[in-house]
């Protein structure tokens, strides 16, 4: 539900041309669902290149939000996101399935890709996007 296997799927490739970008990923989970995680990154040769912080929140979820590239939410469900509102306060843009719990989060601030149609080589194109706009 969450959507980790596709964001790192859609990491490793955009990572091939971009050395220089680390993912972050924060949030907590259960073991079971940590586990398997830390199988995909592994299985992505992708152990250099992805930090799993765990929950994360104060002045380490603040500095995260400020210094983002761009935030990522890459849920299959999602009621609401807070995650998305506190990055839209931080000026972080988003990209996100086009699903119905998003749809509040306006286009000015967020590419929405068709779920789960091409994510993978969508998110590509919208973190190059991303990353000309946010000038980071």
């Amino acid at each position: 539900q969450k959507g980790i296997d596709l964001l790192l799927s859609a990491f490793k490739e955009f990572h091939e041309s971009f050395k220089e970008y680390k993912l972050i990923i924060a949030g907590s989970g259960d073991v079971k669902e940590i586990t398997k995680m830390k199988q995909l990154i592994r299985k992505e040769n992708l152990t250099k290149s992805v930090v799993m912080k765990g929950k994360v929140a104060g002045k380490t979820k603040e500095l995260l939000l400020r210094k983002a590239s761009c935030l990522v939410i890459p849920s299959r469900f999602e009621t609401f996101s807070l995650v998305a509102l506190e990055g839209m306060s931080y000026g972080a843009p988003i990209i996100c399935f086009a699903i119905d719990g998003l749809s509040w989060i306006p286009k000015s601030v967020a590419k929405k890709v068709v779920p789960f149609n091409g994510w993978d080589s969508d998110l590509t194109e919208y973190l190059d996007l991303y990353n000309e706009l946010a000038g980071k």
